[in-house]
């Protein structure tokens, strides 16, 4: 057996490592001639799926960042679109805005192939940083005037070939790290970022660069980042980013260099025109206080996206202040939303409500059953007659949105309204004027109260905000199953959306290893078999998955549950009850508190998901995301289902699949599509070959007491644990009705009669 090296020598074979690897041996010969830069496309931050229009009207904004060279040479918008056959040209078009400015209104007349359309921009309208791109598109049926007909209609723009298009010209310079945001995205509007590194398997080196990955991604504002890891450089559009120590500046030698920034150098590589970050430390501890200092820098607060509202506490915004459209509606079927973005520990339950308060006007023609329909996360809340009793005007028409049908992180408001008239129904399209049926004028407002901070646990909003009980702020444990380039590539890309949606930098602390019940709870990406006995069990209980063809522990559609193989060394699940919850039925107590639960459940109160909807579709083309519940406990106390309360806010947050194969591609589709704002509830199951989402809240939570209780918190939070817990409600109820009839008779014997 041979002897140990020293560290000196282990040092020198690590430094000649790095020099033999493809990421060095590349960067340290000649450099190459510099290859010609094509014009190329500064796509929109949307994917495919964020750029498809349904319906008579709507409307999509992006913020697109620009550099200051870009502007200079920018002077053309393209717009590559395609509309449904069903489309009347002559009533239908696509309206490209920028920076509150009408640039071009198309006609929607491309059925039968995409459209490219080149728009001109004006001289001075581009500003450095952010710019806003309006599409609105409006469409109008060939033939049919019915209500179903508007489900027809459709336009979609393709991601690939719209955006600013940015003729060649030499490499620019970078003045600062907000800079990076002008690098082109990818096809699908994604940043890409690729971690040249050969030592995958250093769980060191791998939060080493999760944490400089993600206080760039914090410090820049780069959009929907993608992460991918590999000794090799990256293609196509995107940034790489090396780290290392020991190697001197023989690293930057084939690079053309354009920026530094403190230790960080700004470099481009010329073989792939890939913007290339450079941090490079003396050894592995002077890189570790580097990437430190690096994070430690300050970051810009982000400015809302359009029609995002993030509440705090007791808020109220215009919708001319949240950009939502209020143009005239002539059309059948009118439709806006608002994203609603609510605090980890915001306390959804029935103790107060937000309110719309609607201007506007209609027509006097309108069918005698037209309404404006409100829904929140999808479910219908409240609906707004438009009747001739109106007068054909909405002042401040009030509209009530109870507390309950929200949840932490975003949220989903939408308006729809029906606006058929008589005229519909002879649907002459020819002789049909334009008339306007709608208009919501933008001094409506959503207002919400001061509501009640009260965390629950599990709740993947709360998993994705908060680090681990006892580790420092913003410190996050990733469990990896495997030190593959597939695994750490999908935990980096969680860290980096993570601190994109936190806008503040992550510490992560990376371990290659399953995790232990000793370990502190954080992000695992595994594989299911892989999952520990203690995850697998509340993980497998979220999944419903084809009957004979489930892991062990999910539930499949025929309502049985999968079983751990003899040979598993893992703890097998409990087993389900066959009947009762350990109450005597005798009594008939569950029957009486199940039908007192539907009947006031029919009055508006709320509890929770139903026992069927408690699980997401799982297959072998399925990711799951979970939050789970580190410290569970049973709930019940004689058979009641009781509040219980902790001031652990740790949970775990578990990525899983069938394999580590489609862990990646399920995390690489949920930004690619623009779905990471969909991530609520307890679970969400993606499937990787349609994109299709599902989710499901928890059945149970575990309420975390707030660091700092205020008195105006108090009735809220009782207020809404009572109507969340029915049994204990009834409880109460008894209990307080036999106090005061107590109370009232021996108050009448000590009265006595008179």
């Amino acid at each position: 057996m041979p002897a140990p090296l020293s560290p000196a020598l282990r040092a020198s074979a690590a430094v000649a490592a790095l020099l033999a690897c493809p990421i060095v041996s590349a960067l340290a010969t000649t450099p190459p001639p510099a290859v010609v830069r094509p014009a190329s496309l500064k796509h929109l931050p949307a994917g495919h799926d964020e750029l498809v229009f349904r319906g008579e009207s709507t409307r999509r904004s992006w913020s697109v960042y620009l550099g200051r060279g870009e502007i200079e040479r920018t002077r053309t918008f393209q717009v590559a679109f395609k509309n449904a056959v069903s489309v009347l040209p002559e009533r239908s078009s696509l309206r490209l805005s920028i920076n509150g400015r009408v640039l071009a209104t198309l006609p929607a007349r491309s059925p039968s192939g995409l459209a490219v359309v080149p728009v001109a921009v004006p001289s001075g309208l581009l500003v450095p940083g952010p710019n806003t791109v309006n599409i609105d598109v409006v469409l109008s049926h060939r033939v049919d005037c019915s209500l179903n007909a508007t489900y027809e209609l459709w336009t979609v723009v393709d991601p690939a070939k719209t955006g600013f298009v940015a003729p060649p010209a030499a490499t620019g310079g970078f003045r600062s790290i907000e800079d990076i945001a002008a690098e082109p995205l990818a096809d699908d509007g994604t940043t890409r970022i690729h971690l040249r590194s050969a030592d995958l398997d250093d769980a060191a080196a791998v939060g080493r660069a999760g944490r400089f990955v993600a206080s760039l991604v914090a410090r820049a504002g780069l959009v929907r980042p993608i992460v991918d890891a590999g000794p090799a450089a990256g293609s196509g559009p995107g940034l790489d980013v090396v780290l290392a120590a020991g190697v001197g500046d023989d690293v930057t030698q084939s690079l053309r260099i354009v920026g530094r920034e403190d230790d960080l150098v700004f470099a481009r590589d010329p073989q792939t025109d890939r913007l290339v970050l450079v941090l490079l430390g003396n050894d592995q501890a002077d890189l570790d206080r580097r990437v430190a200092a690096f994070a430690a820098k300050p970051v810009p607060a982000a400015a809302p996206r359009v029609g995002e509202m993030t509440v705090d506490d007791a808020t109220r915004h215009s919708f001319a202040e949240l950009g939502l459209t209020t143009d005239a509606f002539s059309g059948r079927h009118y439709t806006t939303a608002l994203d609603i973005v609510l605090p980890s520990d915001f306390y959804p339950a029935n103790y107060d409500r937000a309110q719309m308060l609607i201007d506007g006007s209609f027509a006097a023609n309108l069918d005698p059953d037209s309404d404006i329909v409100f829904r929140v996360n999808g479910a219908l809340v409240s609906s707004l007659r438009l009747g001739p009793n109106r007068g054909g005007v909405l002042r401040h028409e009030m509209v009530d949105l109870p507390l309950r049908f929200f949840h932490p992180g975003h949220n989903d408001i939408s308006l729809a309204a029906d606006t058929m008239t008589p005229a519909d129904r002879q649907c002459d399209t020819a002789r049909m004027a334009p008339e306007v049926r709608l208009t919501l004028a933008g001094t409506s407002e959503i207002a919400f109260p001061r509501f009640a901070h009260l965390g629950t646990v599990p709740q993947i909003p709360g998993a994705l905000a908060r680090s681990a009980s006892g580790r420092e702020a913003g410190a996050v444990d990733i469990y990896l199953a495997q030190s593959d380039a597939a695994s750490v590539g999908t935990g980096l890309t969680m860290l980096a959306n993570m601190a994109a949606g936190r806008r503040a930098g992550l510490t992560p602390i990376v371990h290659f290893a399953s995790p232990t019940a000793e370990d502190a709870p954080g992000l695992v990406v595994a594989a299911y078999d892989a999952l520990p006995a203690a995850l697998a069990a509340p993980v497998g209980s979220l999944m419903a998955v084809p009957a004979g063809d489930q892991p062990a522990g999910a539930t499949a559609e025929d309502g049985t549950k999968g079983s751990f193989a003899a040979s598993d060394a893992r703890m097998p699940l409990p087993a389900l009850p066959e009947g009762g919850d350990g109450t005597d039925e005798r009594f008939g107590w569950r029957k009486v508190a199940e039908a007192a639960r539907r009947i006031l459940k029919n009055q508006g109160f709320f509890f929770g998901s139903d026992q069927e909807s408690r699980t997401v579709p799982f297959t072998g083309h399925s990711v799951l995301i979970a939050a789970i519940d580190p410290h569970p406990i049973d709930g019940k106390l004689a058979g009641m289902d009781v509040p219980r309360f902790a001031t652990d806010t740790a949970q775990w947050l578990v990525v899983t699949a069938t394999e580590s194969a489609t862990i990646a591609e399920g995390a690489r589709r949920l930004v690619a599509d623009g779905q990471w704002a969909a991530l609520d509830g307890q679970a969400v199951s993606i499937d990787v070959e349609n994109g299709r989402l599902a989710s499901v809240q928890p059945a149970r939570v575990l309420y975390v007491v707030p660091d700092r209780l205020v008195l105006s918190d108090i009735r809220p939070i009782l207020g809404g644990i009572v109507s969340n817990h029915i049994e204990l409600s009834l409880v109460v109820l008894v209990a307080l009705m036999t106090l005061l009839g107590l109370s009232t008779h021996a108050l009448v014997r000590r009265a006595g009669q008179k």
